[in-house]
């Protein structure tokens, strides 16, 4: 059976947010809904690669942004380029989990990656592993 799952997150800007999402390769739109068996959810981001049952972000009471999406979403999610690797050793259920974690560190690495151009460094990184894990390395500018 369908449901709608809410994972909450630590982040809180949405400048940062777009950056990763742009830098994971994700179409997405902003200040739309989502599908959900339980009628359409207003999200500040919606995610349109998962398929017709999208996964959005939207900010919560506290001011930060919490993950929605029908539990559906979730076997599309899967099948995108930077997701692939780690979402196959996770059952659909956990897999709303590896996304959150994987789009938090996209917000730090692609914050570090514009910090260090603004100091003359690049950022070298790596796409999220079988453990969902993004590797970066800052190259010092000579």
């Amino acid at each position: 059976m369908s449901h709608l799952t809410r994972i909450a997150t630590s982040l809180n800007d949405p400048e940062k947010i777009e950056n990763a999402l742009v830098w994971l390769g994700f179409n997405f739109q902003r200040d739309t809904s989502i599908n959900s068996f339980n009628g359409d959810i207003k999200c500040d981001f919606v995610i349109t690669n998962a398929g017709h049952w999208n996964v959005g972000l939207r900010k919560s009471l506290d001011g930060k942004y919490e993950v929605v999406g029908d539990s559906v979403s979730w076997g599309s999610m899967a099948q995108h380029p930077k997701m692939k690797a780690a979402m196959a050793k996770v059952k659909n259920d956990d897999r709303r989990n590896v996304f959150a974690g994987i789009l938090a560190q996209a917000v730090g690495v692609t914050t570090a990656m514009i910090e260090a151009a603004k100091l003359g460094h690049n950022i070298t990184v790596s796409d999220p592993d079988e453990d969902g894990i993004i590797r970066a390395r800052v190259v010092t500018a000579s």
